[in-house]
């Protein structure tokens, strides 16, 4: 009955007046694209693919890329949506085959790729943006840091409107502020001003020329950027100046930015009033709920925690389900009852957090908090308690929640109740099982650091901790970590071995 309708799609085609070539070709090549992609899933879905399951996707793929080259359609997309949506499927196939040749250990080969996709397939913005941000993953992941701090350093430089109709690229958006974090962290802080200063210029043009349905989201990335920058004044003033053009019901939104960058700043009492106004104009989760968070970070900062506690407990209150907030605004709570002397009530959040939220990682830190404070106060039996308690939770939440985050930061979390509790061989190999469940992950990397440093201090440990620091100097992506790797020197002796 499918292969019946599928015969039958040309006849209908033409009968419905679209049987010329380009509607024909679109067809085609986004079916094949489809079935490229449905396959691919098939293989995936399949635990371990063999190389021959591999090798059929990349056949697939190879084919609509070479029956439809985008740079015979390219051409023809000014004057033709139907053939830029030909040259659009062909891209994401050429795309989508890099990814795959990246998946299979090809890196060199998947980044040959992307620099073509992103040099032939210019005028598809959206597709030049995926491409480019893969490749900066797979420059990484070779060790190439130079090549992907370059390649960040385009992104970055990139016009943030994409195609027409499509909205504006979020990942131009985040680039510079993602770069000027990077090249901060490597003591580079005129080269990450130069590229706020770029980054200001091009988001001021993208804000200047937006479309009403575009002003919000542009107008909020380019405050971020002038308060990474220190201005303030600019930061708010650009809000203001995109809220009188933008649909008035845009204002709530306007608001909480406004809030936002008034916290940025450093002005609290700035943050009261634009956070009032901004749950006066909706009682949404998103506006009012968020209003109420950022007041509550802003009575921390003048160092009145009761106030602080008021409203992230007023969002609690308010609505059954806080949503995103609700993991954040229980662990700040905690945290505050907890500097304040509350213990039990602190407790009690932290617990409650625990228990509504047990695979988020502010409830594997707060279990970290409920072991440290039983330690901390000289409690080793309760600590012992609370701390085996947490990590047979964390256990049961990593055998049934398989989301690689989960897994990096309950995995971290056990690794770190464990040395707690001073089961320091557990925790030693906790920690190198997440440094080589995630090759080449910032966290991951760090707890290999740490696992050197543990085996240094322990019997006998030496010569495992030279193993682990030696692969670390080596192949860490993190330059922070490669550094610290670097850096760092086993003991010939110690009080405790050392390499004894």
């Amino acid at each position: 009955m499918k292969a019946a309708r599928g015969a039958l799609l040309p006849l209908v085609l033409l009968l419905a007046g679209c049987g010329d070539q380009a509607l024909w070709a679109r067809w085609q090549a986004e079916s094949g694209l489809w079935r490229a992609g449905a396959l691919e899933r098939r293989v995936l879905e399949g635990g371990s693919p063999s190389p021959a399951a591999f090798d059929r996707v990349e056949r697939a793929l190879q084919h609509v890329v070479d029956e439809f080259p985008a740079a015979e359609w390219l051409p023809r997309a000014q004057v033709s949506g139907v053939a830029r949506d030909v040259a659009v499927a062909s891209a994401r196939a050429a795309l989508d085959l890099a990814l795959l040749r990246a998946r299979r250990g090809q890196r060199d080969d998947a980044i040959a790729r992307l620099v073509r996709i992103e040099a032939d397939d210019a005028p598809l913005a959206a597709i030049v943006v995926q491409a480019r941000v893969a490749r900066i993953a797979a420059l990484e992941r070779s060790r190439r840091f130079d090549e992907a701090l370059l390649a960040r350093a385009q992104l970055a430089g990139m016009d943030p409107i994409g195609d027409a109709g499509a909205g504006p690229l979020v990942p131009v958006l985040q680039a510079p502020l993602e770069l000027a974090a990077r090249l901060r962290g490597s003591g580079r802080g005129a080269e990450a001003d130069a590229v706020l200063r770029l980054a200001d210029s091009l988001q001021s043009h993208a804000v200047a020329s937006a479309q009403r349905a575009d002003l919000n989201l542009l107008a909020d990335a380019l405050s971020r950027v002038r308060a990474a920058r220190h201005d303030a004044a600019g930061a708010l003033e650009v809000l203001r100046t995109a809220m009188r053009r933008d649909d008035p019901r845009s204002l709530p939104y306007y608001a909480r930015a406004m809030a936002a960058r008034a916290l940025d700043a450093g002005a609290p009492e700035s943050v009261f009033a634009y956070a009032r106004w901004a749950a006066s104009l909706s009682g949404a989760r998103d506006v009012a709920g968020v209003a109420w968070y950022l007041a509550g970070q802003a009575w921390e900062a003048r160092g009145q925690p009761d106030s602080a506690v008021a409203n992230y407990e007023a969002v609690l209150r308010q609505w059954l389900d806080p949503g995103e907030l609700g993991p954040e605004v229980r662990f700040r709570e905690g945290m505050l009852l907890e500097r304040t002397g509350r213990w039990e009530r602190a407790e009690s959040a932290y617990l409650a957090l625990q228990a509504r939220y047990p695979t988020d990682p502010r409830a594997f830190a707060a279990a970290r908090r409920v072991v440290g404070w039983h330690i901390a106060r000289g409690e080793p039996e309760l600590a012992r308690v609370a701390g085996g308690q947490a990590i047979q939770h964390l256990e049961q939440a990593l055998l049934t929640n398989l989301d690689p985050t989960v897994q990096r930061e309950g995995q971290a979390a056990r690794a770190d109740l464990l040395l707690a509790l001073g089961r320091l061989e557990e925790a030693e190999q906790g920690l190198l099982d997440l440094w080589g469940g995630f090759p080449e992950d910032s966290l991951a990397e760090d707890a290999g650091l740490r696992a050197a440093r543990l085996a240094a201090h322990r019997p006998g440990g030496g010569a495992r901790a030279d193993s682990i620091l030696a692969v670390l100097r080596r192949d860490a992506v993190n330059a922070t970590i490669r550094r610290a790797a670097s850096e760092e020197s086993v003991p010939a002796t110690g009080p405790q071995g050392g390499r004894r």
